[in-house]
């Protein structure tokens, strides 16, 4: 019983390491979409919105730039309102 308690906690502590480090991953990449885009890099910006659009921000800044379009990006609302509405 007692191994049992002992890797109980180890998983514990395992899961919440891997919570941890999705959230500084997904932080990070944010911080480089945000990044991307004040800088007109609109494309780069928007190839790593689509790449990783099971984030809610990516999937929303994609929506963004299709629905009301960006330099380099042709505008394309149905395409935009698809993504707003994942």
């Amino acid at each position: 019983m007692k191994k049992h308690k002992h890797l109980s906690i180890f998983l514990s502590i395992f899961i919440a390491c891997l919570q941890f480090l999705s959230l500084q991953a997904q932080q990070y990449l944010e911080a480089r979409i945000l990044d991307f885009d004040k800088q007109g890099k609109y494309a780069e910006a928007l190839e790593l919105c689509i790449k990783n659009d099971g984030l809610p921000f990516a999937t929303f800044l994609a929506g963004e730039y299709y629905f009301h379009g960006r330099k380099g990006i042709p505008k394309a609302q149905k395409k935009g309102q698809v993504y707003y509405l994942r």
